[in-house]
């Protein structure tokens, strides 16, 4: 167990943190999330503009290690 968390939580951590970099620091997901603004506005959560991009990084933040994950695996 000790192998395990020792090879994969620093890979889920710097993979987690270039994903809060691009979220700071580039208006990447904003772009990515616009499409969801409709959709959220239609369930109606408040502050959609801000909820959009929050919502996107939480999957990329949870989804990214394990697509990455099994890239590396395929190729």
């Amino acid at each position: 167990m000790l192998d395990i968390w020792l090879g994969l939580f620093p890979a889920i951590m710097a993979i987690g943190t270039v994903a809060l970099m691009l979220t700071e620091y580039t208006p990447i997901f904003t772009y990515l999330s616009s499409p969801f603004v409709p959709l959220l506005e239609l369930l109606g959560l408040p502050e959609t503009q801000q909820a959009a991009p929050a919502v996107l990084v939480g999957f990329a933040d949870i989804f990214l290690p394990a697509i990455l994950g099994e890239a590396s695996r395929v190729s």
